[in-house]
């Protein structure tokens, strides 16, 4: 699926054919402006009603008086207006750095509460525990339940009513996990202990079609563990296909973190192109008339926003639904398939509505990668040349991985402070074997629904996902499975800049080029010495 956008890509022009780059480069920047200050967010709103006026009024007059600058001068008021509005938005966000603070915690501690459960009850080995929020205070609590409660006693969009104290959410001494940060970052800043009878709970009068999925999920998840005669393996296939990794002990995290495919856990465009092709595949026979195009698109993107709905929208399903309905879309009318504009239109949209989305790792990793599979997966892919199908398709899935993880090898060493050596090894192994998981899930799934039949699916899942937790597990094992690092900013800006001049096409010659990557590289040893 990757190869096929980076091929459109290819069609489609480098950043000097994408129009859209440079607005979008001008509110994200907007946004993280924003954040570090704490000006009066009327101004931002001010100043971009004023650039969007200039601009307007010199488009105008653009058809009567042709101007030499007057184009330049039309890109800068558009750009500083989008600026001024990126700073806006994420001024009026409750998520901005300078709205990160808890009024729950200085409430009088026997003051009743209410609190919206935002997800089911989840049964951990020695606890459990469920999401909630708080509509009045306009924040998250996190509810530790006593083992007495049973996981049917709420659901999602019930109200909970209760008095228990609450506490800070702390990090422990020596973890290596911002735990308060990590919670911090969604508003939830407090913690309290649920018990028995210390709490009622009022069912809505309806629920949103949001709400309806999410609780049918539950449902099904409940049943998939109980059917499940060993629910380690159970909780892979939970986290692989809905990117919920609540349920996995921490053993199993360390195996996928330090193999180099936790990316397999994260819903992102690699599951949404399987969907994609499952769905494609399973309404094959409709034909290829208007009408069953039709048909099968619009089944495509539904299906596609349904499990972006079941991922809880995050940034990284996000933005793979918006890109292949684009794709689906462009499919349909013949247009070509994807382009850098397209990349640029998903993060502007998913901004808008959340622009602290710009702060959460899963967003940067999946557009890094993204752009890893346009910019950099090229100049790799083209380095082998076979008319060998099986060949070509091997060296499609090492080409991606060694482009993606050039691209995200940064982001991902200051998230866990290494480097997996064997991630290609690991991602060989187990792309293919997730993408069995995601289509035996989907017939799980419509089987589920239909009532019948699919005990026989449920053994091949847990041989499949025995399988891939053996790898992942061997993987680590070996010897220096993990790279300890810490990269410096100064050192990770000259590295960005020398993957930027190597890969990227700037219209440089390749004398240029060779100076320019000589000097960047002399920068980083003097920059590691140094530090």
């Amino acid at each position: 699926m990757d190869r096929v956008k980076e091929k459109n890509f290819n069609k489609t022009g480098y950043a000097g054919n994408s129009p859209l780059l440079i607005y979008t480069l001008c509110y994200l920047s907007g946004i993280i402006f924003g954040n570090s200050h704490s000006y009066d967010c009327n101004i931002y709103l001010y100043l971009s009603v004023l650039f969007t006026i200039i601009t307007l009024t010199a488009y105008y007059f653009n058809f009567y008086i042709r101007a030499v600058n007057l184009d330049i001068f039309l890109k800068l008021m558009l750009g500083a207006s989008l600026f001024t509005a990126g700073n806006f938005n994420i001024s009026q966000s409750p998520y901005a750095k300078k709205n990160l603070f808890s009024n729950l915690l200085t409430i009088e501690e026997k003051t009743e509460i209410r609190l919206v459960a935002k997800s089911d009850i989840k049964i951990n080995r020695n606890y459990s525990t469920s999401h909630c929020f708080s509509p009045e205070y306009n924040e998250g609590v996190l509810l530790y339940l006593d083992k007495k409660i049973e996981s049917n006693n709420f659901e999602i969009g019930d109200t909970i009513i209760t008095q228990i104290p609450l506490m800070e959410i702390t990090t422990p001494n020596g973890s290596l996990f911002d735990r308060k940060g990590y919670y911090n970052k969604m508003r939830i800043f407090s913690q309290g202990y649920l018990r028995e009878g210390n709490f009622t709970v009022i069912k809505p009068k309806g629920k949103t079609a949001v709400q309806h999925l999410k609780s049918r999920m539950a449902l099904f998840i409940k049943e998939f563990r109980a059917a499940a005669d060993n629910q380690e393996w159970a909780d892979m296939i939970i986290a692989i296909t809905t990117g919920d990794k609540s349920y996995l002990d921490q053993e199993s995290k360390d195996a996928f973190i330090s193999s180099g495919t936790m990316h397999l856990m994260a819903v992102s465009g690699l599951h949404a192109g399987f969907l994609f092709i499952f769905i494609s595949f399973i309404l094959s026979f409709l034909g290829n008339r208007l009408l069953p195009k039709i048909v099968r698109s619009v089944a495509i993107i539904t299906a596609l926003w349904i499990y972006c709905a079941i991922a809880g929208f995050s940034p990284s399903s996000l933005r793979a639904a918006i890109m292949i309905s684009m794709l689906t879309i462009y499919r349909l009318t013949g247009r070509s398939s994807l382009s850098l504009n397209s990349l640029c239109a998903s993060a502007l949209l998913i901004t808008l509505f959340s622009p602290e989305s710009l702060y959460e790792p899963g967003f940067v990793l999946s557009y890094v990668a993204f752009l890893s599979i346009l910019f950099i997966n090229p100049k790799i892919d083209s380095l082998v040349h076979s008319d060998n199908k099986i060949v070509r398709w091997f060296w499609g899935v090492i080409s991606i991985s060694i482009a993606c993880q050039i691209g995200t090898s940064l982001i991902s060493i200051s998230l866990f402070g290494f480097f997996p050596l064997y991630f290609l090894i690991a991602n060989i192994l187990l792309m293919p074997l997730s993408a069995i998981i995601i289509y035996l899930c989907c017939s799980t799934a419509l089987l589920w629904l239909a009532g019948f039949g699919y005990n026989l699916l449920l053994k091949a899942l847990e041989i499949t996902a025995k399988t891939i937790y053996y790898i992942a597990a061997r993987v680590e094992s070996l010897p220096y499975s993990r790279l300890e690092a810490d990269i410096n900013a100064g050192y990770r800006l000259i590295i960005i800049s020398l993957i930027l001049v190597i890969f990227v096409d700037f219209g440089l010659q390749r004398g240029q080029k060779r100076y320019i990557c000589a000097g960047l590289a002399v920068n980083a040893v003097i920059v590691y010495l140094l530090s």
